[in-house]
């Protein structure tokens, strides 16, 4: 009878869905990032599966950002992307599919990447305030702290050693991306570092191509980077769950269901 289980046990983990999901961490922050989007006692979630996560070579120990290295999402970081991606692939060969997650810079930064290398397998990727331009996060900020736009301008490269005003952005990669993948992007009101209507921008481009698989969540509430630990985190966390289940992805259900209207008017 234990030999029957054992066999009935492995057969059905064998034909079980394994979805991989990938996360890329904002400026300023680390891997630690993902955390929150993990299943952690009763604390709202999105990450149903394995997770890879890992550490740009732009976190600093001590300073929060190693300048030197710091790209905005642009060549070099893409570069330790794919050099993460590759890993992770040989790490699950027998991967299903993956969930790409990113917040802010970590999400723009998805956009080039898979407008540029086109990995395979990817089942959906949640966008969490996407920068479309670093010049519209300029000015946004300009408006909102009272600063010259030109000031912020001349700051930037000075940060990030590594940044090209002349590189690839996400208004550009977005085109590029394979139009079978489903894209949620997800915003909040008064984000005081990247305007929400990046994202609107970013996905309005998808459907003037003709793309439906888009979607845009806006929170009510919360901080820039902290929204799945925020006050909105169990909206964010059911719509996704509802997202998951239209694609037929790993997802809890009663946070699909609880999250489906929700959903349905996103589109």
């Amino acid at each position: 009878m234990l030999l029957l289980f054992l066999l009935c046990l492995w057969v059905q983990i064998s034909m079980t869905e394994q979805i991989i999901t990938f996360f890329v961490h904002g400026i300023a922050d680390s891997k630690k990032q993902a955390l929150p989007f993990t299943k952690n006692r009763n604390k709202p979630y999105i990450i149903e599966g394995p997770l890879v996560n890992f550490n740009l070579d732009c976190v600093h120990t001590y300073i929060r950002i190693n300048m030197p290295h710091c790209s905005l999402g642009q060549e070099n970081e893409l570069a330790q992307i794919a050099h993460e991606w590759q890993k992770m692939t040989e790490q699950f060969p027998h991967a299903d599919g993956f969930i790409l997650i990113g917040v802010s810079r970590g999400a723009s930064a998805i956009i080039n990447f898979l407008g540029t290398y086109k990995p395979e397998k990817v089942k959906a990727v949640i966008l969490e305030s996407p920068f479309d331009t670093i010049e519209h996060v300029i000015s946004y900020r300009s408006q909102r702290w009272g600063i010259p736009a030109t000031v912020i301008r001349h700051a930037i490269p000075l940060i990030f050693w590594q940044f090209d005003p002349q590189g690839l952005f996400p208004i550009d990669a977005i085109k590029l991306i394979d139009k079978d993948i489903p894209i949620l992007f997800v915003t909040v009101e008064n984000d005081h570092s990247v305007p929400p209507t990046s994202a609107i921008n970013l996905l309005n481009i998808r459907k003037e191509l003709g793309f439906t698989n888009g979607y845009h969540l806006h929170l009510p509430n919360g901080r820039h980077g902290k929204l799945m630990a925020g006050p909105s985190a169990t909206l964010y966390q059911n719509v996704t769950h509802a997202f998951y289940r239209h694609y037929e992805l790993p997802h809890n259900e009663r946070y699909a269901e609880k999250g489906l209207a929700d959903f349905n008017n996103l589109k």
